[in-house]
Order: C-alpha cells, then structure tokens, then sequence
C-alpha cells in the first residue's frame, strides 16, 4: 500500500512521531505503508509551528492533500507569532505571506506594500505595523489584517515615533495620529504620548495640555509645564493596571509662595478616565529611587513634599509591581525635626482608598508586606490591606528580605516570618544576615544561589547558627568565628577549630584549619 502525499507547501511527514519523507510543494511523495493504523503528521518545513495531524488507518493506497493556506485561515492565533513579509501577484497586487513560503496571511489587494515595523510606546507592549497604499491614499494595518490607520483619509502616513504617526490629508495638511490611528493636533505644535495620554503643547501659552488616545481632551486637567511618569516605565509592559503621572505648574496663581509644585494624577487606562490624587500645590524636598530592587515587589519610586496649603508633609510611594500607592502625611505642620507619627493611606489598582490609619508609623513594602506601628502594638500589613497583630511585643528594625525581618526586643535581636511568628528569640546581641547568603570557598565568599536558612547569632561576644527552617540553634553561639563551607561548618575558639555537619554534629574537633 501507498500513502501519496501532495501539499501546498514544502513538507515534512512524520508517521508515529518518525520523519519519513520531504513533501516537495505541489509534487506527488509516495511512501510505501503496511496496513495498519498510524499518526500522521504534516509539517511545514518553512513554519513548523503550521502543520495537521490525523489519525489513520491504511488498507489500501490512499492520496493525501494538503492545503496549508486553508490550515492557516483556520488558526489566526499562529499569524501574531509568525514573520511575515510583502509579496505581489502576477498583476501587481501586494499583500503579506509567511516568510519564505507562499501563504498569504494579507491576500493580495493593494497598490503598495511595505515591510511590518515594530511599534512602542513608552511603558507598553510592542506591536506590528506596516504601511500600505492604494488609489494614492496610504493606511496602516496590523498583522491580522486591521486597520489602525484605514485607507482613504491621508496621502502619505509615517512613522513618528514613540507609537504614532504623522500624516497628510486630503487637504495637504500634517497632523500628529495617537497610536491607535485617532487625529490629535497639527504636527508644528508639540506633540508627545504616555502610554495611554497624550501631551500636547499649547502654543498661545506655551504650556501643556493633555487628552486621551481618541482625542478626548482630559477637561480638569487644565493647562501645566511639566508632566512624567511617577514611576519610570522601564517595565510597564508587564504591568495591567492604572499609572500615575505627576503634572508640575507653576505657583504663579498661588499666593502661598513663589516656586514650582507637583500634581499628582491617576489615569485609568479602561475607561479613559483621571482622578487627582493631589492638586499641583506640592513642593518636592525629596525623593526615593527604589527600581532595582532584586525582588519586584520591592520596586518603587518614592517622592517627599511640603505642601503650602496646610504647611503639612506629604510622601507618595508607587509600588507597580503591587498595583499600590502608599499616601503618608505628616500629623503636625512641617519642621525640621521630622515627624515620624504619620497618616498613613493604601489606594490600590482602582484608585480605592483600602488602607487608612491616623498617627502611625509606618515602615515601607518589603516582598509585599509592610510593618507598622500603632500606640505601642506592632503589626503586618499586606498590599491588599488586611492586618495581621498585634504581634510582638517589640521594634521592628529591618522590612522582610527572604521572608523574615529583623526584630528588637529589650535590646536583644530575633526573626518573625511573615506570619508575625518568632523564628529566632530576641535574646541575641546581633544577626548577621550576610550569613545567610555567603559561604566561603578556596577562593573567598561565594554566593548561595538558593541562599542557605542558617543565620550566624552572637551572644556575650560570641557566635553560632541557627537553623531558620527548623526554628533552633544547630551550633551554641560559643565560638569566636564561625565560617560556612558547603558541607560543613566550621567554629574558631583561639587557634583551633571544631568542624560540624548542617545537623549540628560535631564531625572533627580540635582541628588546625577549617577544613575536613
């Protein structure tokens, strides 16, 4: 028996999962079969990712044809993934085809084609764009076919970057094109989109206006000389959820003082919609860079201001990562002796106040948990909320790193998790959280890739280890240096060392060096 193959397109053939033959496009490929049942699979040797596979069962010859282009037209969410690039027909038309094949993902229908380009706006995804022509107009499509820009209402489209385009109408004249194809302004005036707002410069005043993606003018927004990201958008792409910008206007329509203030706003990228957070009437004295922290949770930008209004302190902490602004303001008129008893709010992804508690201090987000304190009661905070204490009774001293924090109680230093349960009592003069992470090698200090539970402890001047994960002491802090190894541990007391295995046995003792 024969199966006879004959495809569209250069293919491979894999019967139980074994390549048997190269489909040459548009020739007949026997392979010889014996009956029987099989799965058979064709591959298109120029786009893997496009194939059929079919279950069969073979008795007598049997022809097989297959036609990739109606493979593709069923299966659009391949298109978005694939290369593609113009082509023409015999009689001129151009439109799109998978990369060194003949399937067209664009059938042929224009004057013009030209190769798709990666488009991105500041803080977004990137996307696909390409231009083309017909009747002396020019449009720009996306890779599924859509029209960002449709035909028939410029004569000439461009790149102008950033995400947008710039245009000739019918009429001869420029405009500036938001990302999504919307007419915004003439392209002699100032022109500059965030992600899902446009800036535009107002040429009578030399200021700045803004409005949305379609064109809509953002109304309360009124007129500005500055506006930014609150925080930098270097990863906004991953993140789904409202943004804020800081708009800064001058203080020349307010009598409080002279200078320049901050505005803060929330816009919502779903329903085009702002919210002021704070009107433009703060004076920055400070601010805090927190983006490279290891762990994303941890990333912030945080920015301090008097604000002349009611003489008072305010600090505004974005975290992107949680979704969440932490709004802290001073109880008493600012001073220079700073006051660390705060109001403190959380406003989360929808601009909702989750978060609210007067004449506390409060310690920033640390792997999506905050601490705080309340009248003497410590507690948790989660960045949707919820309050776990009191616990304690002790001072926080360190936020959460590895799902601890350092804790002080009567002097004496511990470990809770983040939980609010004690891990290691506070009855240590110190913990040496770089132990945590280090072990010494041949050649010095080495880092843990998974970091180790085992913290060094020191009591009366001397040290030993605990075992964070079994929550006690594997080494008595008696000992003048302890020194981590791969598979041992090794403590100094004068000139010799006792060598231990991470269960706390002593495995050598009385040794020259630290070492097995």
């Amino acid at each position: 028996m024969k199966l006879k193959v004959i495809a569209d397109q250069e293919c491979e053939v894999y019967i139980d999962g074994s390549i048997v033959a190269t489909a040459p496009p548009s020739e007949l490929t026997i392979i010889p079969l014996e009956k029987g049942e099989y799965i058979i699979r064709y591959v298109c040797k120029s786009f893997p990712d496009l194939y059929l596979q079919k279950d069969m069962f073979i008795e007598y010859d049997k022809i097989e044809r297959i036609n990739f282009q109606e493979v593709l037209s069923s299966n659009e969410d391949l298109i978005s993934n694939c290369d593609i690039e113009p082509s023409s027909t015999e009689d001129g038309l151009f439109g799109y085809v998978i990369k060194r094949t003949t399937l067209w993902v664009i059938p042929p229908s224009y004057d013009h084609a030209e190769h798709f380009r990666l488009m991105r706006v500041l803080g977004s995804k990137r996307w696909a764009c390409a231009f083309v022509s017909n009747g002396g107009t020019t449009g720009a499509i996306r890779k599924d076919g859509s029209f960002i820009v449709p035909l028939g209402l410029y004569r000439t489209l461009e790149d102008a970057g950033n995400g947008c385009f710039q245009g000739v109408d019918l009429n001869g004249e420029t405009w500036h094109l938001s990302s999504i194809g919307a007419k915004i302004n003439k392209s002699d005036n100032g022109f500059l989109q965030l992600r899902d707002l446009i800036v535009l410069s107002d040429p009578s005043s030399r200021r700045y206006r803004a409005c949305f993606l379609n064109g809509t003018p953002i109304s309360d927004m009124g007129l500005f000389d500055e506006c930014h990201y609150a925080y930098p958008p270097f990863h906004f792409e991953e993140i789904e959820y409202p943004y804020y910008i800081i708009v800064r206007d001058s203080f020349d329509r307010f009598e409080s003082f002279d200078g320049v203030g901050d505005g803060i706003i929330m816009i919502d990228r779903q329903n085009d919609s702002m919210t002021w957070i704070h009107h433009t009437n703060l004076q920055r004295r400070d601010s805090w860079d927190g983006r490279n922290a290891e762990n994303k949770k941890d990333r912030f930008q945080g920015y301090r201001y008097y604000c002349p209004d009611d003489g008072k302190e305010y600090s505004y902490y974005f975290y992107p990562y949680l979704g969440l602004l932490v709004r802290k303001q001073s109880t008493q008129p600012y001073s220079e002796e700073r006051d660390y008893n705060y109001n403190v709010q959380l406003l989360n992804n929808k601009g909702e106040i989750i978060f609210s508690k007067d004449s506390i201090t409060f310690y920033g987000f640390k792997e999506g948990l905050a601490l705080f304190e309340d009248n003497d009661n410590q507690f948790l905070l989660s960045a949707d909320g919820k309050i776990t204490g009191p616990i304690g009774p002790f001072d926080f001293h360190t936020g959460f790193f590895l799902g601890h924090a350092e804790v002080i109680q009567d002097g004496k230093y511990g470990l809770i998790d983040q939980s609010g349960k004690v891990i290691i009592p506070c009855e240590y003069d110190s913990l040496d959280w770089e132990s945590r992470y280090y072990i010494h090698t041949h050649v010095g200090l080495s880092a843990i890739p998974d970091y180790s539970p085992y913290v060094i402890v020191e009591k009366h001047g001397k040290v030993g280890l605990f075992d964070l994960d079994n929550s006690h002491i594997i080494i008595k802090p008696e000992y003048d240096v302890i020194q981590k190894d791969k598979t041992h541990v090794s403590g100094k007391k004068g000139e010799r060392w006792d060598i231990f295995n991470y269960a706390g046995e002593k495995i050598k003792e009385n040794a020259k060096e630290p070492s097995l």
